[in-house]
């Protein structure tokens, strides 16, 4: 963010009175009403341009610095002088350790409050590299010169992370980082932060901890200086998602941030089922950890279909594997949604699919007087390597079939799904009953007619049967699972 006035961005405008270029040694004047009848009193201070930044200073002075403002409060007067930070400027000379500018101003006597902000520019045109907005105060004597020794703080632009693990942590214990902070002009400031730099933690498993040791008694989440050394402990349980994204941020109106993932493990990692409705879920994304160590196993537990009247819920299959995987790689994981159930003789539709293939349950054919609509086909819980299609599934735990009137679906697992249950007893020899197939590793379950499923989605409700000894009585099945 380009700093154009002194003070704006710090919310002390009252302390701006604009940005005068006159002549080095005498500030703008005050005001009639505070001219000593006497001799005036003169504030002197040095500022230091190094040629490289000192590491162990405390007051920060970007090697870049060419412009210098200090603006003066003398009780409800206010004056601001600009001074040039250059070879050749009145004041300055080029010494071993940089450029060294001694500042002698004539002020009217009294106490003054200040505040001085350092540029990349002889004028407040530039970025702002350092400023001490507090703590400058000091008395002007007639006849006397009061030397001060400013204390500038380092306005962060930029932030990254040192020292921070890349690979897995493989036992407890507390590591230590550093999270060096630059300025506009790509100086790492040494010294205290215009800005603090606070510190956030992603892991809500209470398993790591943030803290910050420092010479300024700096809180456990906040860096102060430079001198600051942050650090996370890990107790060796396992944290959320398998890491724990530690991120810094610096700002008031513009956010500067950084972060770095601390891997630790080995952990398991849980997903559940995302949506809301059964047929509304949405993939979910896990990116492989450095402590993987090429593969990871996965269980997988395929979504249970819905139950009808007189029937319970089928429940899906459970599968379990070890694949390969690189470092850095993301998965996808999607996970089935339950079917949709029936219960009450005045339904009209069958229950909806779960989310990731589940089948829809059969609904009353038109004009008609139904016993019971069949409940939805579970969804299959999959995990996707290389892509998002169904294709690239590498593991697949099948959901569960939807139960019909007083005949279950069948159960997702094994190579096949099971095949759905009939009711013989309702229906006469003339309408015979065939119960809707389990899937297998390729298709969909197979049911009669054009209701078959298909490679990724369960099979739709099977064949109507009607009971001819009472008119057009009709008992509708339940659909195939994921």
């Amino acid at each position: 963010m380009r700093i154009l006035q002194s003070l704006v961005a710090f919310g002390l405008v009252a302390l701006v009175a604009g940005c005068g270029g006159g002549s080095q040694g005498v500030a703008p004047p005050l005001g009639s009403s505070l001219d000593a009848p006497g001799p005036a009193g003169t504030l002197k201070f040095t500022i230091t341009v190094p040629k490289k930044v000192n590491p162990k200073t405390k007051s920060y002075v970007s090697p870049g610095s060419k412009g210098l403002v200090i603006n003066f409060v003398l009780g409800s007067k206010k004056s601001t002088k600009t001074f040039k930070l250059e070879k050749g400027a009145k004041g300055c000379s080029s010494q071993a350790g940089g450029l060294v500018c001694t500042i002698s101003i004539s002020l009217a006597p009294g106490h003054y409050a200040s505040t001085m902000m350092v540029y990349d520019q002889p004028t407040s045109s530039g970025y702002l590299l350092s400023a001490q907005l507090s703590g400058l105060s000091y008395t002007i004597n007639a006849g006397k010169t009061t030397t001060i020794h400013p204390t500038l703080e380092g306005n962060i632009a930029s932030l990254k992370f040192a020292n921070f693990p890349a690979g897995c942590i493989g036992s407890s214990g507390n590591t230590a980082f550093k999270v060096p902070a630059s300025d506009f002009d790509g100086y790492t400031i040494a010294g205290t932060y215009l800005q603090h730099i606070g510190l956030s933690d992603s892991d809500t498993s209470g398993n790591t901890t943030l803290a910050v040791s420092g010479p300024d008694n700096p809180p456990p989440n906040e860096l102060l200086s430079s001198f600051d050394t942050p650090s996370v402990a890990w107790n060796g349980q396992p944290l959320t998602g398998g890491s724990a994204t530690i991120t810094a941020t610096a700002g008031t109106l513009t956010y500067q941030t950084a972060s770095a993932t601390l891997w630790a493990g080995p952990g398991d990692v849980r997903f559940d089922y995302n949506g809301g409705p059964s047929n509304y879920g949405s993939p979910q994304y896990q990116t492989v950890s450095p402590c993987a160590n090429s593969s990871v196993t996965v269980w997988l537990w395929g979504a249970a279909g819905g139950h009808a009247l007189g029937s319970g819920a089928s429940y899906g299959g459970l599968v379990g594997a070890t694949i390969p995987v690189t470092t850095g790689q993301k998965l996808e994981i999607v996970v089935g949604g339950v079917g949709g159930s029936t219960g009450n003789y005045s339904q009209q539709t069958g229950g909806v699919g779960g989310y990731n293939g589940g089948g829809i349950g059969s609904g009353c054919i038109p004009n008609s007087s139904c016993s019971g609509v069949g409940g939805g086909g579970g969804g299959s819980t999959d995990v996707r390597q290389g892509g998002s299609g169904l294709q690239s599934r590498v593991i697949v735990a099948g959901g569960g079939g939807g139960g019909a009137y007083y005949g279950g679906g069948g159960g997702g697992g094994g190579l096949s799904g099971a095949a759905g249950n009939t009711q013989g007893n309702y229906c006469v020899s003339s309408q015979p009953l065939t119960a809707g197939g389990g899937g297998t590793q390729t298709s969909g379950g197979a049911g009669p007619g054009s209701s078959s499923g298909s490679f990724g989605v369960g099979a739709l409700a099977g064949p109507y049967c009607w009971i001819t000894t009472s008119g057009d009585h009709i008992f509708s099945w339940g659909s195939g699972g994921g």
